[in-house]
């Protein structure tokens, strides 16, 4: 799964992918649209349907804060 954000000034990536271990990653990345300011945290859940919680919760968010949604992709049900 990946979402991009975009404000006026500040874009937002989320991807959830698997591991070779089976856990879901969580990987969020932030950036400026006109700097060079970024960054990024990860974090790893063992359950599904909790990291899919986090994505919920991470979408009303940035939504909520003014971003537009500029890209989703969906996995193939790993």
């Amino acid at each position: 799964m990946h979402i991009e954000y975009e404000s006026s000034k500040r874009g937002y990536r989320v991807e959830l992918v698997r591991d070779l271990l089976g856990d879901f990653v969580l990987v969020r990345r932030w950036y400026g649209l006109f700097n060079k300011r970024h960054g990024g945290k990860m974090q790893v859940f063992l359950q599904e349907t909790e990291a899919l919680d986090a994505v919920d919760k991470i979408d009303r968010a940035r939504l909520r804060r003014g971003y537009v949604r500029k890209t989703v992709l969906l996995g193939g049900g790993d």
